[in-house]
């Protein structure tokens, strides 16, 4: 007897696992295929000088990774990936959570005003960029804007100086990531509870009291999801760039991304490019992992 309970717990363990094997197989081999897969052939392409310029290539060990660190350029594109990720955590993170309190009504008008917002996500980041590049042209609608508000001197060249275009592309990214963060906050300030807002009022508290001690404990999810999305958009910033500015003036606007892509396809470094991705990689994998474990401590202490 005990041998055939014994036989039976591994029947229903094995008809248990084969379950989850059949569900979780097709997954597991397509994320192999189209992520691990790619990712180990680039990790050993940057051990060798392959360059498709020339047939020969032969293993080189860690020099692409070292020539890296003393690459001027680079350095620079690292900078404004930076830049471009402070500004697009900072602005969308603020003004989502401004525009989410304003609009967490459930009339009508709020539920559509909400889907407005939204719409902007929806876009891809080429369609946007080409729209604003509209915009802040020399002639564009926002210097036509000052100019017949008779504030010539606000004037700008908003993607033809070095500062202002690398700024100018953070806030379209920031722009369009807006509506994302709202409706992400929106859901969160669904999850607080009522009775906890009528009781901190009945204490006498504040608006900004409830906010503080009520309602943005309960919003710590949402600001997870948020500052993680928001750090991966702007570290991998491309599409933005390569639309507005190009890189240009001058490549003062080239983020590591676009470094990538022109080393590859332009320059023909295939292995330099490589290396230039895997480290890319690892920041990416390695911010987010700190983040994670930063704002999930305080979801658990929320």
């Amino acid at each position: 007897m005990p041998h055939r309970s014994k036989l039976v717990r591994r029947i229903h363990w094995i008809r248990r696992t084969s379950g989850w094997f059949v569900l979780g197989a097709p997954a597991v081999i397509v994320y192999t295929s189209i992520v691990l897969i790619p990712i180990g052939i680039s990790a050993g392409i940057s051990l060798t000088n392959l360059n498709t310029r020339f047939h020969d290539t032969s293993f080189v060990g860690l020099n692409n990774y070292f020539q890296l660190f003393k690459d001027h350029a680079l350095q620079e594109a690292f900078l404004n990936t930076i830049i471009i990720t402070a500004i697009v955590v900072a602005i969308p993170t603020l003004a989502g959570l401004a525009i989410a309190l304003l609009l967490d009504r459930a009339t009508k008008p709020f539920r559509i005003m909400q889907s407005i917002v939204f719409i902007p996500v929806t876009l891809s980041a080429v369609v946007i960029s080409f729209v604003w590049s509209t915009f802040l042209t020399d002639g564009g609608l926002i210097n036509s804007t000052l100019r017949q508000l008779h504030l010539e001197g606000l004037t700008q060249s908003w993607l033809g100086k070095p500062g202002i275009a690398l700024v100018s592309i953070a806030l379209v990214v920031s722009w369009q990531m807006t509506g994302f963060c709202t409706i992400v906050f929106l859901a969160g300030l669904k999850g607080v509870p009522s009775e906890l807002i009528e009781a901190a009022t009945i204490d006498g508290a504040s608006r900004v009291q409830r906010f503080a001690f009520v309602t943005w404990r309960f919003l710590a999810p949402a600001l997870t999801i948020n500052v993680v999305m928001l750090l991966i958009t702007g570290l991998r910033t491309f599409d933005y760039v390569i639309v507005l500015t190009n890189g240009g003036p001058a490549g003062s606007t080239e983020t590591v991304a676009t470094t990538i892509v022109k080393l590859a396809f332009q320059n023909t470094r295939t292995a330099y490019s490589s290396a230039l991705a895997m480290i890319l990689l690892i920041v990416i994998a390695t911010l987010c992992a700190l983040t994670l474990r930063i704002l999930q401590s305080r979801e658990i202490e929320a």
